[in-house]
């Protein structure tokens, strides 16, 4: 990997990691409030909404970010670039919203629960945000993530703060949906009037808009099958089991994903501008490929085990009894959470090289297999069948998309999964047996710390004997770039 662009995306890494730092903690306490405060129905009618409005949101893009990060002719100048994406934003964004609106006041004919104003205060919220998406872009082609990291530390933090103030005023909707709204409003502050990042501009190049609107239909129904994967659960449960179980489903999702939050993501949104630098020379781009999946596996093994293990102390510690009924269904979510970052980075991958279509079919067979699954398995077992529809969409998805990784990259399957599986599975049944000989006769506390330091045990134990040359590479690549830029730049100010 070329020095300079390892720098880049290590110190990128760094930033999105300090970001994500925050954003946990915060979100996470503003997570337990909500939890105790807020009637659980209410979680059900904001999740549904945001689902519909995040699954048809894709559209919004018409994948024009992945048009923008992908090098060619068209894309060499990024201010020119800039500029016919912003303009076309614009244009997407009048049509997408009209849309939205209009078919919000024709289609949803409840409006006692709250529901309509949640997809209307959604939609003009995403409306908004679109806007802030060319200076975005910009800042992740040059894989520099500064910027973006602030912005969002920036908005978990205000989102915390008015979202308790509005749960304590009995105002439980809008609470949620301050996530939104603070959201947008960051991004206009810190990107367009704070030391702007770009001055928007309009411009017209019908070279550059063809190419924009070739690349982006290939790109936008990828999208919108991703988006389908990711939410057409939601829709369905919210629609055929109600707001309350919706409620249940939506929290232990959301509590699924934190190992994606802690690790993935922090790289995950740094992979897609790596890989499209060194998409040319196949080496580099396995080695890459190879790096990024094998350290976000491992994490990811550990961090879900620990969550299987410890989830009835998790529950009852942090969010209360009367949300146990989740917990099956929290445990069966895992196994998603285990996966979804490795799909995500593959297909970043295939955006990178210039060939997102890959994705379509493979999605396309997903989502009839997750469809499928929702109307047998969720009818006959509730949100736990919905969440096992969900487990088996993810584990076709990974075996479709491996199988197309090989054109472009090299990797070993054995390297990547053998010994965090063995790891995982000794760990679990380690912690299992002490949980069923001492059930009972500690306090939650005690139990789930004990758990906590037997897994972890078990599984760094089978790493460090079987896997050490895998976990001594991470370790050199933090060594080598983050953590020595980190003691460097600790003390200094930072700078935008």
């Amino acid at each position: 990997m070329h020095e300079d662009l390892a720098r880049r995306s290590v110190n990128s890494v760094k930033w999105n990691a300090i970001s994500n730092v925050f954003q946990i903690i915060i979100s996470f306490i503003q997570t337990v409030v909500l939890a105790r405060l807020l009637p659980i129905e209410t979680f059900g009618i904001y999740s549904g909404a945001a689902a519909v409005t995040t699954l048809l949101g894709g559209i919004s893009n018409f994948g024009l970010g992945g048009a923008f990060t992908y090098r060619c002719s068209e894309t060499e100048d990024i201010e020119q670039t800039a500029a016919v994406h912003f303009t076309l934003q614009i244009v997407i964004n009048l049509i997408w919203t009209s849309l939205m609106l209009a078919g919000g006041f024709l289609f949803i004919r409840s409006k006692a629960d709250g529901y309509l104003l949640a997809f209307m205060v959604l939609t003009l919220s995403k409306t908004a945000a679109n806007f802030a998406n060319t200076p975005k872009f910009m800042l992740s082609r040059l894989v520099q993530y500064k910027r973006i990291s602030i912005i969002n530390i920036t908005t978990v933090f205000f989102t915390l703060i008015f979202s308790a103030i509005l749960a304590i005023l009995n105002q439980p909707l809008w609470a949620l949906m301050t996530t939104n709204i603070i959201g947008f409003v960051a991004d206009f502050v810190l990107l367009y009037l704070w030391k702007p990042v770009w001055k928007p501009r309009l411009l017209w190049i019908r070279s550059t808009v063809k190419y924009y609107l070739d690349f982006g239909s290939k790109q936008v129904l990828s999208r919108f099958l991703s988006d389908a994967l990711d939410h057409t659960d939601d829709i369905w449960t919210k629609t055929f089991l109600g707001s309350v179980p919706m409620g249940f489903y939506s929290k232990a999702y959301s509590f699924a994903l934190y190992p994606s939050k802690i690790i993935s993501d922090p790289i995950g949104t740094v992979a897609i501008s790596t890989f499209a630098e060194i998409a040319a020379v196949r080496e580099k781009l396995s080695d890459a490929f190879h790096r990024t999946n094998a350290f976000l596996i491992r994490s990811g093994f550990f961090l879900v085990g620990i969550l299987v293990v410890i989830a009835p102390e998790f529950i009852r510690i942090f969010i209360g009894e009367r949300w146990m009924p989740m917990m099956l269904t929290f445990r069966l979510m895992l196994p998603f959470t285990l996966f979804d970052p490795m799909k995500k980075s593959m297909a970043n991958l295939f955006v990178a090289v210039g060939k997102p279509e890959i994705t379509v079919k493979i999605r396309a067979i997903q989502l009839a297999v997750m469809v499928a699954g929702l109307f047998t398995l969720g009818k006959l077992w509730g949100i736990a069948g919905v969440a096992t529809a969900v487990d088996l969409m993810m584990v076709v998805g990974i075996v479709l998309i491996m199988r197309r990784a090989r054109t472009f990259v090299d990797f070993s399957l054995k390297k990547f999964f053998l010994f965090p599986t063995v790891g995982l599975v000794l760990g679990m049944v380690a912690s299992f047996s002490i949980e069923f000989w001492f059930n009972g006769v500690f306090t939650d506390i005690a139990a789930g710390l004990i758990k906590i330091l037997i897994f972890a045990v078990s599984y760094f134990g089978v790493l460090f004997l079987f896997d050490y040359k895998e976990i001594a590479l991470v370790f050199r690549m933090a060594e080598k770039y983050l953590f020595k830029n980190l003691l460097n730049k600790g003390t200094s100010r930072i700078k935008i």
